[in-house]
């Protein structure tokens, strides 16, 4: 006997296809790794988890990309005591900063969007509805 136990399939699969919780979090928990839970995700077509929202979309990328930016640097820190940064990591951490900002850039346009329109006064909600009103006035006239 090898003395490994065949993970709950089911219970993984239900997992999956029931709940948000992290396929890493969900291969964990049963013993696996992220690739033995893809694999036979495809193999078995799974239900595909459904997104998010744009904004929950971007807002799990930001998240997952300030980790990866923290775990790089923390790795070159590390590297850096012993060795200088080598081109291909100075370009790798170049590239997670521009697609950060980038991210950012889309959070600050989506949070500028949003803005109510603030009710007038009713006396100069009726004085810009007849300008209005002059002006298509004006431009049948042409």
């Amino acid at each position: 006997m090898s003395g490994t136990v065949e993970p709950d399939w089911d219970a993984v699969r239900a997992e999956y296809e029931d709940s948000d919780t992290p396929l890493a979090q969900i291969a964990a928990a049963h013993g696996l790794t992220l690739n033995q839970l893809n694999t036979r995700r495809r193999k078995e077509h799974w239900v595909l988890r459904k997104p998010g929202t744009g904004r929950q979309r971007r807002q799990s990328l930001l998240a997952r990309m300030l980790g990866l930016i923290e775990a790089q640097i923390t790795q070159l820190e590390r590297k850096l005591c012993e060795e200088p940064m080598s081109a291909t990591e100075m370009r790798m951490l170049e590239s997670m900063t521009k697609a950060l900002d980038k991210i950012t850039a889309l959070e600050a346009a989506e949070k500028k969007v949003v803005k109510k329109r603030v009710r007038m006064d009713p006396e100069l909600e009726a004085i810009r509805e007849r300008l209005i009103d002059r002006i298509s006035k004006l431009e049948t006239e042409d």
